[in-house]
């Protein structure tokens, strides 16, 4: 879809803006989000949670069988 220029006004030091005013008709396309809701948004966010406690777990179990023997480390 192309935009096009509806009005326009000569700039001048006494007036810097101008308003416009139109209508514009108020439809939705069906996304996703709209089907969904909220919900969806918060089970992406819980699966993301869940992927870094997972690649903090195997990181900790390869750093706890890679045979350091440092015995200040804890």
């Amino acid at each position: 879809m192309r935009s096009r220029c509806c009005s326009t006004e000569p700039w001048c030091a006494a007036a810097p803006f101008s308003s416009l005013l139109v209508s514009v008709p108020q439809t939705h396309d069906r996304t996703l989000f709209l089907l969904l809701g909220d919900w969806f948004a918060w089970v992406a966010v819980a699966f993301l949670v869940l992927c870094l406690a997972q690649l903090a777990r195997l990181r900790q179990s390869t750093s706890a069988h890679s045979g350091d023997t440092d015995p200040l480390r804890v």
